[in-house]
């Protein structure tokens, strides 16, 4: 007899679903799953180079092991067709995202665990308020599931309730992990860490464990025009901030949103200059800012064509040079600086964070206005260094998803 699998094993899980009808049931699992495993949907491969149905394909096949789908009447989205592959045996058969990702679990030999509602299943309040699907449409997903799924035996109870759809799911647990423990999934030869130095974002592939503490930091940050992060040193702020926040700033503003990212080093003005040229403003547009203005910020939005308009994410990384790096001879520069966060909090010139060890807080004190600022509401959020559980995921994910 085969010894039980190890129950504390995380396992890569893909979550699929039509959104216009189970949205809501699609975030309650995920929500639940993240506590024993590593949740991937639709929307995580939307940013970034290569077609949305390439890096489908690439997860389910490289990273993925097994595959939780939700299946209903609706058809749902279908690639563009420059994007759609050529389906199984080079049919030329017409299949929507979902679809296809249950046919690459089924053509990679995935474990495939199919959901379907149940006649009294009560609609969510998406499901209700959608407009009816073309019945064409309707008509190809049920010859899909005729064909793909109930054919091949993959539909599983159908349920009455969404906690009725958990318990299902929980009940999966051990068949998952003995497939996951029998699909050997090949090393990849590029190894997941970045040892001792900070992630950015395009480390965010392999950024894991800081869920939480992004999900509460998001919010405070679209809410907030002037935030201070704050934290001892190695907490981890500038990896959280560049490959935990930006790339979820950009999969909800999107990829071209502007996003100025610099250190003050020994000029915060200059600082800010490096961040436009970084950003890809032309240096004939921005060299303005080196000469300091007291609303640089909202100098920005109004004089670069490319920011005109918009309210860009602004990240002032290792705020405490302004204490360490600018000389005693510029103090000078650090007040007009200030006073400009200052003006931009009051003006609301886009998101502003400051990230800054912790022990130099009590530098800030000359600058009254700001500290005020600062400690009001949620202002300043302290990151604390990884727990327990977060350093098993920082430890355990990214070599999970090269296939240890």
């Amino acid at each position: 007899m085969n010894p039980e699998p190890n129950t504390s094993l995380k396992i890569n899980i893909f979550l699929s679903a039509v959104s216009a009808e189970f949205k809501t049931e699609r975030e309650a699992l995920a929500k639940m799953l993240r506590n024993n495993h590593f949740v991937r949907e639709q929307s995580d491969f939307e940013q970034g180079p290569g077609t949305l149905l390439q890096k489908l394909e690439v997860y389910i096949r490289d990273e993925c092991h097994a595959v939780i789908f939700l299946t209903g009447n609706r058809y749902g989205a279908e690639p563009p067709a420059p994007e759609a592959a050529p389906a199984l045996n080079g049919e030329p058969k017409r299949y929507s995202y979902t679809q296809w990702e249950y046919i690459f679990a089924t053509r990679h030999n995935k474990a495939r665990f199919v959901f379907s509602p149940a006649a009294d299943y009560p609609l969510s309040d998406d499901a209700k308020n959608r407009t009816p699907e073309d019945p064409a449409l309707a008509a190809l997903q049920t010859v899909f599931i005729d064909e793909h799924i109930r054919k091949a035996g993959k539909d599983r109870s159908p349920f009455h309730s969404l906690d009725d759809l958990k318990d299902q799911v929980r009940a999966l647990r051990l068949e998952a992990l003995r497939y996951a423990r029998a699909s050997h999934l090949p090393l990849k030869t590029e190894p997941p860490y970045v040892g001792l130095r900070r992630f950015e974002e395009r480390d965010r592939e392999h950024f894991y464990g800081r869920d939480s503490l992004l999900d509460e930091l998001l919010p405070v940050v679209q809410r907030e025009p002037l935030l201070l992060v704050t934290g001892h040193s190695g907490s981890g702020k500038s990896s959280v901030l560049r490959a935990g926040l930006i790339p979820r700033w950009r999969k909800i503003h999107g990829d071209n949103a502007p996003i100025l990212l610099f250190n003050p080093d020994n000029n915060p003005f200059e600082g800010l200059y490096e961040g436009l040229r970084t950003a890809g403003i032309d240096k004939a547009e921005c060299a303005w800012v080196k000469d300091g203005h007291a609303d640089v910020f909202g100098e920005l939005v109004r004089r670069i064509p490319s920011l005109r308009g918009k309210a860009p994410l602004i990240i002032v990384d290792q705020f405490e040079e302004i204490f360490t790096r600018v000389p005693l001879s510029a103090r000078d520069t650090v007040d007009q600086f200030v006073a400009a966060l200052v003006a931009a909090h009051r003006s609301g010139s886009g998101s502003i964070i400051l990230a800054m060890r912790d022990d130099f807080y009590g530098n800030l004190e000359r600058h009254r206005t700001l500290c005020d600022i600062l400690d009001t509401g949620e202002r300043t959020r302290r990151i604390m260094r990884p727990t327990d559980s977060e350093l098993r995921a920082i430890i355990e994910a990214p070599a999970l998803s090269h296939g240890v």
